[in-house]
Formats: C-alpha cells, structure tokens, sequence
C-alpha cells in the first residue's frame, strides 16, 4: 500500500515495465499486509512526500506550487534527506487546471557538507507529466536510504510506484528497480507485481510488499509474480530475495529533524 495525496491506496491492475500500476481505492490501514510497523502512520505518510499540487485541480491552486516532505535523519545523525516538488499547471478558459508539469528532486546532506544535495531528479515525461517522492526509511547500518518514486499521468486514477534505494556512503542509486528484476531473476522468468517498500530489517536488507498483477477486472494476469500479498526482504549486496512472513513488522530507523527555519536545510539548486 503507498499513500500518496493523503489518499490510501490498495496497488492492483496492469504494471508497466519494472514500475507497478496503482488504483485509488481507500482502504484502512489495518488492511496492509506485512507494513503494520512501517515507517509511518496513515496520517503522517502524506508529509514524507513532496507533491504537485496542481494535481488537487482545485480552482484555487497557484499556477506555480512546490511542496516539501519532512526530513528524514539517519539513526547515527549523519545523513539528512527530503524531497521538494516544484509544479506548474495550464488552465483552460473556465480557469481551471487542464494540466500539470512537476519536477520531483531528492536532497541529502552529509558529514562534509551541509549543503543538500540532488542526488534524484524526477521529470516530467509525455505519458506521465506528474511525479513524486516519498521517502520510507533509512538502515540501521550502512547509510541507505528506501524511497519510493511516483509517476502520475494527468487525467488518470492510475499512477505507477517506484522503488529507489540510495547508498549515501558511496553516493550511488542504481537506475534500476533491483526489487523488480531480483525477483524476476528468482522466478526464473519475466513477471510483473507491484513492489511496495516498507522498510529495512536490522541486518539492512530491504523489506518489501509485492502485490498481484491484476487487471481491470481484478483478475490475476498470468504473468504476476505472485498469486497474493506476499512479504520478502532484498539483500542488496548480493541482490538475492528471501520471503518473509506475512505478518513480519518492520522496524522505524530514520527520525524525523524538526527545523526551527526550514532554510536552513536547503539549496539553492531547490529552486
């Protein structure tokens, strides 16, 4: 489950490629399987995500938006991370909003700079105009940080999610979904699903949900990678998965920085 727009959302129907496809479809939070001890709450996830604003298309929105996530520290204190999502929308004759164009940027700081830096750039593309970033969680160990990347075509109840982690020690993130292909590689054959991270374990491997590939009709398509909601952790070293119980809970690393001026934990490459 990813909640995006303070809207909860039940991941289901077609995926694209290595991104997983999403309904909108409120449910309770009780209903996630495997994430009851993710990294936040239902209320609070909303703020772990920057947002185009124009995609409310309500007649009040500014024709220029930016939003911001809460920032994310690391356990040890040393790394700092949060997302700001700059938006531009069109308006037809009526004054409302016939399009939105955003750009999703992830900053980290670090023990040599306090400076934040992007170390992801989300733009928009034709299919998809709209994106976003929430951030899910830091290791306990090793200065990684989960992400989940968002691509939101305008017009559309469907959005695709995106798994990213990124290791601040070496200051990588790999262009592909490692999630997505390590399973694929496991199956022993090309599938889809939609991969839903929650978190890490102590060891700091990546914990994630997959859901069904289902189609419009919430039927299982033959080529989903799991038949049900299923719980597995990502060695990202060996880039081997392991299955976990359905009811495993993760455990919450990062903390939450409260900043007196959010300024002083910003660049000028925010803008």
């Amino acid at each position: 489950m990813a909640v995006f727009g303070g809207t909860q959302l039940l991941l289901a129907q077609h995926s694209m490629d290595d991104w997983g496809s999403a309904g909108r479809q409120d449910v309770s939070q009780d209903a996630q399987p495997g994430g009851g001890g993710s990294l936040a709450s239902s209320d609070d996830r909303k703020h772990w995500s920057a947002e185009p604003r124009c995609f409310d298309q309500g007649s009040s929105i500014p024709d220029r938006s930016e939003s911001r996530s809460w920032v994310l520290m690391s356990p040890d204190g040393r790394y700092k991370a949060y997302a700001v999502n700059e938006a531009f929308d069109e308006r037809a004759a009526t004054g409302e909003i016939s399009a939105c164009r955003s750009t999703t940027k992830l900053f980290v700081t670090g023990p040599e700079s306090e400076e934040a830096k992007p170390v992801l750039v989300v733009e928009p593309t034709e299919s998809a105009s709209g994106n976003g970033i929430e951030l899910v969680d830091w290791s306990h160990d090793g200065h990684r940080l989960v992400v989940i990347e968002f691509s939101l075509p305008w017009a559309s109840d469907n959005f695709g999610i995106r798994p990213r982690v990124y290791d601040a020690d070496s200051g990588k993130m790999p262009d592909e979904n490692l999630f997505c292909e390590t399973f694929r590689q496991l199956a022993g054959r090309y599938c889809d699903g939609v991969f839903d991270p929650i978190g890490f374990t102590p060891e700091g491997k990546a914990v994630v949900t997959v859901y069904p590939d289902l189609n419009e009709e919430q039927a299982l398509e033959k080529n989903s990678c799991v038949k049900g909601v299923e719980t597995w952790e990502l060695d990202l070293a060996a880039t081997k998965m392991k299955r976990l119980p359905d009811d495993y809970k993760v455990e919450r690393y990062g903390k939450r920085l409260v900043l007196k001026e959010p300024s002083l934990l910003s660049s000028s490459r925010a803008r």
